[in-house]
């Protein structure tokens, strides 16, 4: 989604209120449209983090952990679950 050129924004709001619209009431988004992400995701918890070590320390620490991931492939988030 990265590629979107000026709706881009827009496009990530979307996805923040549909993750809303499914029940998701915690989040933790990174990337440029982190928080576009965050403001579609309006009225539950969510946090933007500006890098993958901050992410990954918030990611581990978190008590539970349904997760719904959504990124471009060069933040390479793969590295945070054991997908081998």
């Amino acid at each position: 989604m990265n590629e979107l050129g000026p709706d881009g924004a827009r496009y990530h709001r979307e996805v923040g209120d549909f993750l809303s619209s499914l029940g998701f009431t915690h989040a933790y988004f990174i990337g440029f449209y982190a928080q576009d992400y965050e403001k579609g995701f309006k009225h539950h918890q969510a946090k933007s983090f500006s890098n993958f070590k901050d992410l990954q320390q918030a990611f581990m620490s978190a008590p539970q952990k349904i997760v719904f991931m959504k990124a471009s492939r060069s933040l390479q988030l793969e590295r945070l679950l054991d997908i081998n």
